[in-house]
């Protein structure tokens, strides 16, 4: 996955930076969250040369670089193997459709011997844990993508799953019954596959028969989004392994649910849910395959200030299985038997 650069003051617009803390952030972002290890010792040579003009928390951050000089992240995975993954389905979602919401989760240990259960959400940018840091003395607060303040800190560990592996991971670290592999961990495999049942790491190349169809794909530093021809428009859609049902920024008109319903954990994963939100059924083409899926409307998460459609999980445990391929920079569907 290349490593794209983070405007902080796009995150948190507001607050106020000089330069050097601009670029002490900017590299914190594409080190701890872009995987940008490599960068951690032009960075701390950054911050020796720069010491006189840093605050406190520009000092913390560069301890954080210190540490991390001369690391390199490792992959760890078997090739072509579907390893099954625990599917858990707890979304209110669930009462008014037979659809499949559940997500992914997988058992995770490091080499210190935590462990801690996850769930796989492509949506999210970092990957978080329940596990002791070991990078930094104190928890310090930063924005998220989505201008959530987050007080975290931060361990380097080597990670194993049952689906892959991972040397020199950096994790953010939090009281949390259940962790979130993001993007961050999962991107770094290039290429991956999501089964109604598992996930496969497929380091190979991609055969798509009359059965698949795929569009292009990007991950923005904060999305992976693919596009698709939604009402007539090439459209860009958020695939979001985390959200248990998909959504659209616009309203139906039909087959909808008229009874209240409560989208509180769409707007705990920084969905912007409007005040006429439905649950409702749209169809949608995918190659020759037509499915009938559910979706909540009026409901988006912000991309460059324009709403963007989502596909959550009860759409993607209908196909046969999704592979994502970040170097070919496509995302591949296959339609069910």
């Amino acid at each position: 996955m290349k490593f794209l650069p983070l405007i902080l003051i796009l995150f948190a617009p507001g607050l106020a930076f000089s330069n050097t803390s601009l670029n002490v952030e900017n590299y914190f972002y594409d080190i701890v969250f872009l995987n940008g290890l490599p960068l951690s010792n032009e960075a701390y040579k950054y911050c020796l040369k720069e010491k006189k003009y840093l605050s406190d928390r520009d000092d913390s951050l560069c301890e954080v670089f210190e540490k991390l000089k001369n690391k390199e992240i490792s992959l760890l995975f078997s090739k072509n193997e579907i390893r099954n993954t625990l599917k858990k389905s707890e979304t209110i979602f669930s009462n008014y459709s037979n659809e499949d919401f559940s997500l992914h989760y997988v058992k995770s240990h490091t080499r210190s011997g935590e462990s801690f259960e996850a769930f796989l959400d492509t949506a999210s940018f970092m990957s978080i844990a329940d596990i002791t840091p070991n990078l930094i003395s104190t928890t310090f607060d930063f924005f998220d993508p989505y201008k959530n303040k987050i007080t975290a800190n931060l361990a380097l560990i080597d990670i194993n799953t049952n689906i892959s592996g991972m040397r020199n991971k950096i994790i953010v670290t939090q009281d949390r019954d259940v962790g979130v592999l993001g993007f961050d961990f999962i991107g770094q495999y290039d290429q991956f596959s999501f089964y109604s049942d598992g996930i496969a790491i497929q380091p190979e190349d991609i055969t798509c028969t009359e059965k698949c169809v795929s569009y292009d794909a990007d991950f923005d530093g904060e999305n992976l989004h693919f596009f698709y021809p939604l009402n007539g428009r090439i459209e860009r859609v958020s695939f979001e392994t985390g959200s248990p049902i998909s959504t659209v920024p616009f309203s139906l008109e039909d087959r909808c649910i008229a009874e209240e319903i409560d989208f509180s954990e769409l707007e705990e994963r920084g969905l912007d849910v409007g005040d006429e939100a439905k649950i409702c059924k749209k169809d949608f083409e995918f190659g020759d395959y037509t499915m009938q899926s559910s979706v909540v409307t009026q409901t988006s998460r912000e991309i460059d200030g324009e709403p963007l459609a989502v596909m959550g999980m009860n759409m993607i445990n209908a196909f046969d299985h999704v592979t994502v391929d970040m170097s070919a920079g496509k995302i591949y569907f296959y339609s069910p038997e």
